[in-house]
């Protein structure tokens, strides 16, 4: 076999050429920055504390005076300050509108124009700004209206959140708040059917809701969309200068009286003369309804001017949302005509309006902010006359907020165990001296003087027959019978599910507060030998309000 003598081949090897010292140097000193730009951010990393998160805030904004809008902010979601401009001296200037029938004041620049509008009793209103001294129908290229509406009509009535709801909906609508009032602020594209200007009509509107009962629309309209946008910024200015007067000029509950119920949590106000109470032969945990008559007529007819508001308060599933008990509720033959979102005290609730066989109804379901109670205020008569009333009685619905700080809570406590009970009073007023029957120690009374010119007194029966206030007086006093045919009773208040009422004995006896539980008969009175009872308007009246809410009862 042959060998193969293949020259042998020399490996060639490349030898590195040598790096000059210059190169690298300059290598060193760029890896040196990197490792030193490196440490410093470290560095701060580590000495700048992390920038805790805020709890997220409602987006809301409030219009300034120069047109702008600012929102809410920081840890306690307050709304930032207006720019520290002098926009403020340019509308302090302007012309001044007051209207005291629908409770506002606005202000519009000097050179615009006061067109007047029309406003009658118990109908919509409107007023009507302009910067053209000319109607609507004649406005040039570059004239614009601004349209205030206050609404009296039925819808609005029934449910003041009807079109603040809708607009709300609507594609880019801001929530926005006017002299502290919730408002919608939108800007709205319509087809323009006149046959005059632009096809399609463009304006801005805002829509606020006053004290949860009166809605309020503001527009600025115009037939060419141009002239609304070249005005924009000017509406917002005139929008920062609207104000709501004085409360007291246009709540026409303040002189109402109030209704508290400790047991259910919630208070609510009604008229003067009207009449409260309680039915214990309810199926409801609790039940009241409140009446601008005291008696059913003989014949159980109550005429056509007659009101009634009945509230009923059941414990609830947390787990049941407020429509599907709507619908367990409110079944065929009764057909649901509407049903409406409402806000009743800064809670959402439904509102709905049905008919059935008995006739048309209308019930405000409310739930509590745990879900775990619900409330139904119902319109119970539901005659069209009745709605305005019904509507400014939701608008003073409130919650009681047990966890706020209690001004009895330093009160002084008296307790006796033969009476049954427990109270406090306040630390101005001394015991002046407690009397207890000696055959029954049940039978009693407690008196005490106040700062003022009255005393107050506890009294306690023994009421083994649980018979009723006017049944026990006539057995006590069987010579003065006849006085207790007449008792006049007025539910003022519900604490731990038991019903405080004032009688009132034409001619005889008047603000005596009553109440049994268990067996007892509890009556208290407040008055003086000189200055005969206590007067209805006087403020121990509140006073007493605010002891019956401490009471308990010693079982």
């Amino acid at each position: 076999m042959e060998e193969n003598n293949l020259p042998t081949q020399t490996p060639i090897v490349t030898e590195p050429k040598p790096v000059r010292s210059w190169l690298r140097l300059v290598l060193f000193l760029v890896l040196g920055l990197f490792l030193v730009g490196g440490l410093v951010v470290a560095a701060l990393e580590i000495g700048v504390p992390t920038k805790p998160r805020g709890r997220a805030c409602t987006e809301e904004a409030k219009i300034c005076p120069d047109g702008s809008a600012v929102g809410r902010g920081g840890p306690n979601c307050e709304f930032a300050p207006c720019p520290t401009q002098n926009v403020q001296d340019e509308t302090a200037n302007w012309k001044t509108y007051t209207n005291t029938k629908d409770n506002y004041s606005i202000r519009y620049p000097q050179n615009w124009f006061d067109r007047k509008g029309y406003e009658a009793s118990g109908i919509d209103s409107e007023h009507y700004f302009s910067n053209e001294d000319t109607t609507y129908e004649s406005l040039s290229s570059e004239g614009v209206y601004i349209f205030i509406k206050k609404y009296y009509d039925k819808t609005t009535q029934d449910n003041p959140y009807f079109y603040f709801n809708q607009d709300k909906n609507y594609p880019g609508a801001e929530l926005i708040t006017i002299n502290e009032q919730p408002a919608v602020k939108t800007k709205i594209k319509i087809p323009n059917l006149s046959g005059k200007g632009d096809t399609e009509k463009y304006f801005n509107q805002v829509s606020i809701v006053y004290n949860n009962k009166i809605y309020y629309k503001i527009t600025l309209e115009s037939w060419i969309n141009q002239a609304v946008k070249n005005n924009e910024s000017t509406f917002d200015q005139i929008l920062s200068t609207f104000r709501f007067l004085d409360q007291s000029q246009a709540d026409e509950t303040a002189s109402w009286k109030t209704y508290f119920n400790y047991s259910a949590g919630y208070q609510i106000k009604y008229p003067q003369s009207w009449f409260v109470r309680g039915d214990t032969g309810s199926m409801r945990k609790n039940f009241l309804s409140i009446t601008n008559y005291d008696k059913v007529p003989d014949g159980g007819t109550i005429a056509k001017g007659a009101f009634k508001v009945e509230i009923y308060v059941d414990e609830k599933l947390k787990s049941i949302p407020l429509d599907d008990l709507i619908r367990q509720e409110i079944m065929p033959p009764t057909e649901i005509k509407s049903k409406t979102q409402v806000m009743i005290d800064d809670l959402n609730g439904i509102r709905v309006e049905s008919e059935g066989e008995l006739g048309a109804s209308t019930i405000v379901y409310l739930e509590n902010k745990e879900g775990t109670v619900v409330y139904r205020i119902v319109d119970a008569l539901n005659y069209p006359n009745n709605k305005s009333t019904f509507n400014l009685m939701l608008s003073t619905f409130k919650f009681l907020d047990q966890s706020q700080t209690d001004e009895t809570a330093n009160w002084r406590t008296f307790t006796d165990k033969d009476f049954s009970i427990s109270f406090r009073y306040p630390n101005t007023w001394t015991i002046g001296g407690v009397r207890k029957d000696q055959s029954d120690s049940k039978n009693g009374d407690v008196v005490f003087t106040t700062e003022g010119k009255y005393e107050v007194a506890f009294n306690a029966y023994s009421n083994p027959s649980d018979l009723t206030y006017a049944e026990f007086m006539k057995k006590s006093s069987p010579s003065l019978s006849a006085r207790y045919n007449n008792v006049v009773f007025e539910s003022i208040t519900t604490v731990n599910n038991v019903l405080f009422q004032r009688i009132n004995i034409p001619k005889e006896e008047q603000g005596n507060i009553i109440f049994q539980h268990q067996k007892m008969l509890y009556v208290i009175t407040a008055g003086s030998t000189v200055f005969g009872p206590l007067p209805e308007n006087d403020p121990l009246n509140n006073t007493l309000i605010k002891i019956l809410s401490t009471f308990k009862f010693l079982d």
